[in-house]
């Protein structure tokens, strides 16, 4: 009796009213899918003129320090006001010498240590010396057509007034070959302070690594390692003495001049950047890796064996095609908008591509499945606006949830979360975007193929749907009879053919679902359950906190060394 019916839920009259309009949106689609097509790929090629407007950074203490109550950035800027107030009080008293440092300087860094062992020893001295006089008479360039140019040549000049000599490089300032013992000045070290035989000071435990001092506290016995500047003027000197510490730690297996003595680890000033920006190029092709990979996937997994009609491989390509289009779009309009990238943003590329393709397949399905609701004379519009307002309430909270969460995710105080999260919420939107109406767009084409009796590799040649028996793709195509199979459960006794292969997934997992149900197999699962869930909570309290921003660049660069 209609006195008996339970009146509607305000969460599944929501759901139906979602439902509702994806229906009229797959209908709309239906009737005009190449103009859908035409306006996504319009849409992203707009989109597209925002790459070269991002910006990269890579600077770790700008992308992992926060943004907000930060003392030491407060502190920093702070310091830098000072350092201006400083040079300009100066430059008022001698016009010289209130010019501010020169941002172009170039620094060439070496490390060299000796695990577990000392490093100030005869041995390890001669080979460091070695390799200092390498570094400084042997990396030479060109410049301003003046070729041989030394570091002695291009080096920063002490701040010691009136002297003309290099800004200290280190300890190996200190030796003396006039002498029978040129590191007698190493082994009588004070432990506080280093004093250059030009001029200037520095901190001991600037130069030495995990130094052992006297009884006394007063001398340096044994250290770990030595530390080595060279300050020069321009880029060019630091990039040939990169090349040359590549061949050495090449030709030496990482180990310095002395072999197993030490070790060598070393950088020029701007390694950070260079290293981690190597990362992200890195993932370049691991992206185009996976888009190739997960094409081969879909390809099985929509395809079938034995029904080429039915088979639903051709979707595969408008599948990871709108994937595509949606990481396109997002990185754009980040770019119109200004949000810079870094590293992290790296991984959007691979979240969209997972997350894109698990939408596919829940469409697909609902193609599918949509054959046993609808009755046999129904069209190809009607079939994908069934299928969208069964797929698009799925697709469309699962997106939603997914936004919102990195949308929350973009309010840290971290400059590189903030960024991750913008770049991926705004990809997921375009996904969603794309998915509903490129993919189905692509879905009503690939039905009118599939209700013409046609090959899905005449498909890929536009017959079915733009050639052919059946002629121009029409909206309102019904299934030929041959394509039409009895059903005593389908609304007038027969329906669409379906893939054999989507059949015996469907019979496998209604077979499943009853055997899981059971006793024993759900008890099984609710223990395997609890043993995992026991692990996960052992395992959050065993996390790690911190960041070595080292771990960002490539396994083998040079850099995650030093």
């Amino acid at each position: 009796m209609a006195g008996d019916e339970q009146p509607m839920s305000k969460a599944h009259c929501v759901e139906h009213k979602i439902s509702a309009l994806f229906e009229r949106m797959g209908r709309w689609t239906a009737r005009n899918p190449f103009t859908v097509l035409l306006s996504c790929v319009v849409l992203s090629g707009i989109l597209l003129g925002g790459l070269p407007m991002i910006s990269s950074v890579t600077d770790p203490e700008s992308l992992y320090t926060p943004s907000r109550n930060n003392r030491a950035a407060e502190d920093k800027v702070k310091w830098e006001e000072l350092t201006a107030r400083i040079l300009a009080q100066r430059k008022l008293v001698d016009p010289g010498g209130g010019e501010e440092p020169n941002a172009d300087l170039a620094r060439g860094r070496v490390l060299a240590y000796s695990e577990g062992g000392n490093i100030l020893t005869t041995e390890a001295l001669n080979s460091i010396w070695s390799l200092h006089k390498r570094i400084v008479n042997d990396v030479t360039i060109t410049q301003k057509g003046i070729s041989g140019l030394k570091f002695a040549d291009l080096c920063v000049k002490s701040s010691i007034p009136g002297s003309n000599a290099c800004k200290a490089t280190g300890l190996m300032d200190l030796v003396d070959e006039t002498l029978t013992d040129p590191y007698a000045a190493l082994r009588n070290l004070d432990s506080d302070v280093v004093r250059f035989p030009g001029g200037g000071a520095e901190a001991t435990l600037v130069l030495l690594g995990e130094r052992g001092e006297s009884a006394d506290g007063t001398r340096v016995e044994r250290a770990a390692a030595i530390a080595l500047n060279y300050d020069v003027k321009t880029t060019e000197w630091e990039d040939a003495f990169l090349e040359m510490m590549l061949e050495e730690s090449k030709a030496n297996d990482g180990k310095g001049p002395g072999g197993d003595l030490f070790s060598i680890a070393f950088q020029k000033q701007g390694s950070a950047d260079e290293e981690l920006t190597k990362s992200t190029e890195g993932d370049t092709v691991l992206l185009v890796a996976s888009f190739t990979l997960v094409m081969s996937f879909t390809v099985i997994v929509m395809g079938s064996f034995s029904d080429f009609v039915s088979s639903k491989r051709n979707l595969s390509l408008p599948t990871v095609a709108a994937i595509g289009l949606s990481i396109g779009s997002a990185f754009g309009l980040m770019g119109y908008c200004g949000v810079t990238f870094n590293p992290v943003v790296a991984t959007t590329a691979f979240l969209l591509l997972g997350l894109g393709v698990d939408d596919a397949y829940v469409m697909i399905q609902s193609w599918h499945y949509s054959a046993y609701d609808l009755p046999s004379g129904h069209t190809v519009e009607d079939r994908v606006a069934h299928t969208m307002g069964k797929a698009g309430v799925s697709v469309f909270f699962t997106s939603l949830t997914d936004i919102l969460a990195f949308g929350v995710g973009a309010t840290s105080v971290f400059p590189s979360i903030v960024q991750f999260c913008a770049y991926t919420a705004t990809g997921i939107f375009f996904c969603f975007l794309y998915q509903v109406f490129f993919l189905s767009a692509a879905m009503a084409l690939d039905g009118h193929r599939e209700y013409s009796g046609v090959n899905e590799f005449w498909g890929l040649l536009g017959k079915g749907w733009l050639w052919g028996p059946q002629g121009f793709y029409r909206p309102d195509k019904t299934a030929d009879e041959s394509r039409l199979v009895d059903d005593p459960s389908s609304p007038d006794g027969k329906r669409v053919k379906l893939m054999p292969d989507a059949e015996a997934v469907t019979r496998f997992a209604y077979r499943y679902g009853q055997w899981l149900i059971t006793p024993i197999p759900s008890a099984l699962v609710c223990v395997v359950w609890c043993v995992y869930l026991g692990f996960s909570i052992w395992g959050t309290t065993n996390v790690g906190t911190g960041l070595d921003t080292r771990d960002l660049a490539p396994s083998d660069s040079y850099w995650s060394t030093f």
